[in-house]
Parts: C-alpha cells; sequence; structure tokens
C-alpha cells in the first residue's frame, strides 16, 4: 500500500481536487530523492531542506488584491516534523500565510475551513 505518508499525500491531492473552489491551486512538493546522488544534485540545484509537502493558493476575496496562501506539512500519525522544517513553518506564518502540520485529510479540511475557503465538497460527499 506505500508509506503512510506517502499515502495520506495521494489522498490528500484528491481530494483537493474535489474540495478547492475555481480559482483555487494547490502544489505537491516532489523534492524527496530516492538517492544520495539525487539529493545531492538537488541540493546542488537549491532545492532547500525542509520545504512544506503542500501549497495551497486561491484569491484573498471578491475584488481584494493579493493571494491566500495556505502551506501544510503532512506527517503520518507518529511523524516528526525536522527542524528545518519547523523554521520554514514559521517563515510563512511570519509571512502571514496559514501554515500547519496536518495527520489527515480531516485536519486539511479543518485547515482550509480555518483559512476561510468556501470548500465545493466536504469529506464524505462524493
Amino acid at each position: 500500500m506505500g508509506k503512510p505518508e506517502a499515502v495520506l499525500q495521494r489522498s490528500v491531492c484528491q481530494y483537493l481536487d474535489r474540495a478547492l473552489p475555481h480559482g483555487w491551486a494547490y502544489w505537491h512538493n516532489h523534492q524527496n530523492a530516492p538517492t544520495v546522488q539525487a539529493q545531492k544534485r538537488l541540493k546542488a540545484l537549491g532545492v532547500k531542506a525542509g520545504l512544506p509537502d503542500m501549497m495551497v493558493v486561491g484569491p484573498t476575496g471578491d475584488n481584494e488584491p493579493g493571494v491566500n496562501l495556505i502551506v501544510i506539512e503532512l506527517k503520518s500519525a507518529k511523524g516528526r516534523t525536522t527542524e528545518a522544517q519547523e523554521d520554514w513553518l514559521d517563515r510563512f506564518q511570519r509571512m502571514g500565510a496559514h501554515a500547519t502540520v496536518c495527520r489527515s485529510i480531516e485536519d486539511v479540511q479543518d485547515t482550509l475551513n480555518f483559512a476561510g475557503v468556501s470548500l465545493r465538497a466536504s469529506l464524505g460527499e462524493g
């Protein structure tokens, strides 16, 4: 079935495809390199350690300039954030983004609701 975080990431992407309103988008960070050589190549390209797994972006509101940014680090039930991940979450929060750790799709939905996103679908809806 796969690693718990990979399963969660796949499920969250499927949920966001259904739930995010028109004009919103998300990006999933795919920087997990499978080999030491791949990790070195990414580092040489400037990839920073600890970047959050998900970034969700959308408009701030009707006719308001700006972007609403929600930053999510996905972790399994027992997963722990690294110091670099905590630093990135803190940095995004200081810039005004909603930045949090989510351990389930329910956590993601709660985060989006807290951020004021008008979801097209909720969990349990087809």
